[in-house]
């Protein structure tokens, strides 16, 4: 792998140590791998929340804004979830 020492390949900013993600961020990524181990099926909101033990409301505008970035394809209703968008 490429790069120089302390950075992932293509970062923008170098890997110290003490850098901590935003809660925000930490929720994105718990959403973004949780349906990446679950491909074949959507997941809801609840799901997610009683998996992490972490708040429903704030999970849901982390599920809006990856939804409306792309990263998400959101079905409402019955039968309804989140799954990776392709």
């Amino acid at each position: 792998m490429g790069g120089a020492p302390g950075r992932w390949p293509g970062a923008s900013c170098s890997m110290r140590p003490g850098r901590r993600l935003t809660v925000f961020t930490d929720y994105s990524l718990r959403v973004l791998i949780y349906l990446a181990i679950r491909p074949d099926r959507r997941s809801t909101i609840a799901e997610i929340a009683t998996a992490f033990d972490v708040s429903e409301s704030h999970l849901m505008k982390v599920v809006h804004f990856l939804g409306k970035h792309g990263f998400l394809a959101n079905v409402r209703g019955k039968g309804g979830g989140l799954m990776l968008a392709r």
